[in-house]
């Protein structure tokens, strides 16, 4: 079970955590979508023209590049609160593989409307 605010799970007293993305602007948020990635989903490829940035809200994704051998080079492992892709913004294509390494609930958000605020 994913931990909330301050390591706690589930509520206390009757009050829930609050998601990850209440801390988000709410313009930001209004124009995000939610998409739900089970373990192993593709969020991105290599080389794919770059759409959107992604906010991950519960689970955690992989950025990935590959080795010479075709073994996977992990570059980082975002978890519940971390932005991903936000460093091709300025780029055509995205830099990386972004994999669900367990399944995930992502924020994503147009990178042409995150450019605009």
């Amino acid at each position: 079970m994913a931990s909330g605010l301050l390591g706690f799970s589930g509520n206390i007293a009757g009050v829930s955590a609050p998601s990850k993305s209440e801390f988000l602007p709410a313009s930001l948020r209004e124009m995000c979508a939610a998409v739900h990635f089970e373990t192993g989903d593709t969020v991105f490829r290599l080389g794919s023209r770059t759409h959107s940035v992604f906010f991950v809200e519960v689970g955690s994704v992989r950025l990935l590049r590959y080795g010479r051998a075709g073994e996977d080079v992990l570059l980082h492992k975002a978890h519940a609160g971390e932005f991903i892709a936000e460093a091709s913004l300025d780029s055509p294509r995205y830099h990386c593989d972004a994999v669900a390494a367990e399944p995930s609930d992502v924020l994503q958000c147009p990178a042409d409307a995150l450019k605009q605020m």
